[in-house]
């Protein structure tokens, strides 16, 4: 397919002990060991030693963690944690802006002062599925995003859908 790199993410079991072509770019707690899931956010510090052991194996281009939940960190401290987690990786860190209000970076009035992944169908949940609302919240986020993801839903479930030829 000619890609220029591979992303572990969530939904799909990615062992450690698998041998993955480079680069790669980890998406959220993307990791399995021994069937496990390892757990990853910027908030638990413990859990950065297993990523950085597996960042230390492979070529890893940059990470995406889903934004954190309000009620497990204070927006004020999203930008410290990052910054620090950027620092032990060695690597980019960004964060994805979600479709749930019950997250940090999840309404279309946010004003990131994080390096941001910016999920188009998280736009168009906020949106509701209007397409005019989603190209506006996009277009507003876009000068603040270092990547972006796309898939295609309802406008109202994350359902990671392939993007119809139409849209």
């Amino acid at each position: 397919m000619n890609l220029s790199y591979l992303e572990l993410a969530i939904g799909t079991v990615n062992p450690t002990e698998y041998d993955y072509p480079e680069p790669l770019i980890l998406h959220d707690a993307c990791l399995y060991h021994n069937r496990a899931r390892i757990p990853f956010s910027i908030i638990n510090e413990e859990h950065w030693h297993f990523y950085k052991t597996f960042t230390c194996r492979y070529k890893i281009l940059q990470v995406h963690l889903h934004a954190p939940r309000k009620n497990a960190i204070d927006e004020s401290a999203i930008k410290t944690q990052v910054e620090k987690l950027m620092n032990f990786l060695e690597l980019p860190v960004l964060i994805e802006i979600m479709p749930s209000p019950e997250y940090h970076y999840a309404c279309p009035e946010i004003s990131p002062d994080v390096p941001i992944v910016l999920d188009i169908s998280h736009a168009h949940i906020w949106a509701r599925g209007n397409e005019t609302s989603t190209q506006k919240y996009v277009q507003r986020l876009l000068p603040h995003a270092n990547c972006i993801h796309l898939s295609y839903n309802d406008g109202y479930r994350d359902t990671h859908d392939l993007i119809p030829q139409d849209s």
